[in-house]
């Protein structure tokens, strides 16, 4: 999912179907309006947003997880539950990540392990994440575009509705490789990580609410074939204070860039000389990674 976060200016204009001037959310017809519906009031939210996620696994739902976004403009934090990776020592104990924009950089932090991985955006990708050796393709699983996704085409329905409390806006929002239905809340800032330099379709829907200066409490993504592959909704909204310790590496966390580490790794000289994932622990032969790391970017 998802994750700098966009102006609501000239960057509209990237996005099919929405201007400055469309940033509203169209007509108000629809099941939204009444007394005492609370409305985000400027782009400036400080608060948290708990979330309930939803996969779909085979066509049928998973057990939903619960994430919790907290908004420290302009730094977002995202926790997640211990359960989101069952068996997975490195996340036993939960994680979170905190997103800083204006750094590009982004740290994963590990409660059980006390480490906080650090992801560099302002570095080339290949010096982000550099290619393992003998790291083939998931089966199955499309490898990452090596261009930019087209923008996705937006159609803002006019029909309004409640979600936790606050109004927000139904719209469509459509790629070449899937679409969603979002119910999006004006005032708070969706976190856009092709602003970053990363790229995929989903990243892509995303971009197209941080543009605008939206953030959807409502988002059901389906597939080619209209089939629903992800569900989130917002359960439950908390405007208050948050502290600033919260968004920043805690001072007893060893703090590890994921880059770097990797390139150790690769460059270790352990196991026969020349050998392919010479240097590399035990997981990597064989084109594996360690519990918990996610597999880099493959180029075309």
């Amino acid at each position: 999912m998802a994750i700098c976060a966009g102006a609501a200016t000239a960057a509209c204009n990237k996005i099919p179907g929405l201007s400055k001037g469309d940033a509203d959310g169209g007509s108000s017809q629809g099941s939204g309006s009444g007394g005492g519906i609370l409305s985000f009031l400027g782009g400036n939210f400080e608060g948290e947003l708990t979330m309930q996620l939803t996969n779909h696994e085979g066509g049928k739902p998973a057990t939903p997880k619960t994430l919790v976004f907290g908004l420290k403009s302009p730094k977002v934090r995202i926790d997640v539950p211990a359960d989101i990776a069952p068996g997975n020592p490195m996340l036993g104990g939960g994680a979170g990540v905190v997103i800083d924009p204006p750094q590009k950089k982004a740290y994963a932090l590990l409660p059980a392990q006390k480490k906080a991985i650090v992801i560099d955006f302002s570095k080339p990708k290949e010096q982000r994440l550099p290619q393992l050796p003998s790291m083939p393709s998931q089966p199955g699983k499309p490898s990452m575009p090596s261009t930019p996704p087209e923008p996705p085409k937006v159609e803002k329905t006019g029909k309004k509705d409640v979600i936790a409390g606050y109004e927000c806006d139904e719209w469509k929002i459509t790629s070449k490789t899937n679409r969603a239905d979002v119910c999006v809340a004006e005032g708070i800032k969706w976190i856009d990580l092709t602003d970053l330099g990363m790229e995929s379709p989903e990243l892509a829907l995303a971009a197209a609410m941080s543009d605008v200066n939206r953030f959807p409490l409502r988002a059901v993504v389906y597939d080619q074939n209209n089939v629903e592959t992800t569900r989130m909704v917002a359960t439950k909204i908390d405007k208050k204070k948050l502290d600033d310790a919260r968004f920043v590496v805690p001072p007893d966390y060893q703090v590890v860039d994921l880059a770097a580490m990797f390139s150790a790794f690769a460059g270790a000289g352990a196991g026969a000389p020349g050998a392919a994932g010479a240097g590399l622990p035990p997981t990597f032969h064989s084109g594996k990674l360690p519990p918990g790391f996610p597999p880099p970017k493959r180029a075309h």
